[in-house]
């Protein structure tokens, strides 16, 4: 677990991050998860997808939406610039390369858990997006929960639904969530933050 790491330390481990979402963890969970996040934006807007991985995002919106990507693998960001984004850039979501409300929507997916500081990471995603953000967090009673964090090399922390809607809450207001099941069980949290 990274919680005595700086930003800058727990960042640098995901230079090279090993799980490629495509090659490892994509199935009929992970796609009806981003299908039910991306049912929330809306058609023609301009989406920034936050930790954007190998690149999926981009096959589950209106084609009339302009999609940016940035995540800190340069090996997954090269491999996302073949997939349907408009630009695909190396940087963490703590220092965004973006101007103050420059797209409508960010999706962060996944991602929540990995961040050494939430609280920072929150407040630039705000700074960033105009309209709204959509979250997504293991649930804490899924394969992927919080009981995985003390053995799970990259995660820092869990959420439950009450410490998720709390850190939304200090941006924006949760206007919607939706949890989205799996082998039997809940796996994961979506919400939506309004700006």
């Amino acid at each position: 677990m990274a919680e005595n790491l700086s930003d800058a330390q727990n960042n640098a481990r995901f230079v090279e991050y090993p799980y490629d979402i495509h090659e490892t963890w994509w199935n009929d969970l992970q796609q009806r998860k981003m299908r039910s996040m991306c049912s929330r934006v809306r058609a023609g807007e301009t989406v920034l997808d936050v930790g954007c991985n190998s690149g999926y995002l981009p096959e589950f919106l209106d084609k009339s939406c302009v999609v940016h990507g940035v995540d800190l693998s340069p090996a997954l960001v090269e491999k996302a610039k073949t997939r349907g984004y408009a630009t695909v850039q190396v940087a963490g979501a703590e220092a965004l390369p973006f101007p103050d409300k420059s797209v409508d929507v960010i999706v962060f997916a996944g991602v929540v858990e990995y961040v050494f500081d939430p609280e920072q990471v929150m407040r630039e995603l705000a700074r960033v997006a105009r309209r709204a953000l959509l979250v997504e967090a293991n649930h804490e009673h899924g394969v992927w929960g919080e009981k995985r964090v003390p053995i799970h090399a990259y995660m820092v922390r869990g959420y439950n639904e009450e410490t998720l809607r709390a850190l939304l809450g200090t941006v924006g207001t949760v206007t919607w969530c939706e949890v989205v099941e799996g082998f039997g069980a809940p796996q994961h949290r979506i919400m939506e933050v309004v700006l």
